[in-house]
């Protein structure tokens, strides 16, 4: 499945409309915007642009070194890589919540801050562990999510 530029611009704007009625409610008070690295910098970068009052910070995760590595070892990474975030709590945005260990992970390390997690496309199926608080799109194909952002073989 391709996701076009144009899909992409729809799904953050749609993402600003969600998150400026949970601002409008105070619930965004205090949020750090943090981009998971690397697909989620885009839209964090754009979501960052639309809400300047909002401090940004980065994230570096990466699950797949040529094969997916254990559980524990992945939560352990997850922890290590947040130890630097400002205080939250904070608004997680990535491109793709597949089996949803990112987020997972991500709410396990910063469990006791009131968290948004948001992505563009989330896949709906028997492997998704987690479900995010928003989502541009949701598939529920095995079907791979390619980006506009991404390098494609020709």
């Amino acid at each position: 499945m391709k996701v076009t530029w144009l899909d992409v611009h729809k799904t953050v704007n749609r993402m600003t409309l969600y998150l400026e009625q949970v601002h409008s409610m105070n619930r965004l008070f205090g949020h750090t915007i943090v981009g998971i690295s690397r697909g989620g910098l885009v839209p964090a970068v754009m979501l960052s642009n639309r809400f300047e009052d909002l401090p940004f910070q980065i994230v570096q995760v990466q699950r797949y070194h040529g094969e997916k590595m254990q559980w524990k070892t992945f939560k352990e990474i997850v922890k290590d890589a947040t130890y630097h975030l400002n205080k939250g709590p904070y608004i997680f945005i990535d491109d793709i919540c597949d089996e949803g260990l990112t987020f997972r992970a991500l709410d396990l390390a910063k469990s006791d801050e009131d968290n948004l997690y948001c992505c563009l496309v989330w896949r709906n199926n028997e492997r998704s562990q987690f479900k995010p608080n928003y989502a541009g799109m949701t598939i529920d194909s095995k079907e791979w999510v390619v980006f506009p952002w991404e390098k494609t073989q020709s």
